[in-house]
């Protein structure tokens, strides 16, 4: 869980959910990451992340 802090006194919690983030980036992009952005990320993801 992350917390963030929205600038007064309200936070918020979230969850890191790996099939969550997966099944929310792919609604919002409709296809898997590029190559090129996937250099972009501070981290290494897979190269399938979508449902085929």
């Amino acid at each position: 869980m992350l917390r963030s802090n929205l600038g007064d006194d309200r936070a918020t919690w979230f969850r890191l959910d790996p099939g969550l983030w997966k099944r929310h980036l792919c609604g919002i992009l409709g296809h898997d990451l590029t190559e090129e952005e996937r250099r972009t990320l501070p981290v290494a993801v897979p190269d399938r992340i979508c449902p085929a």
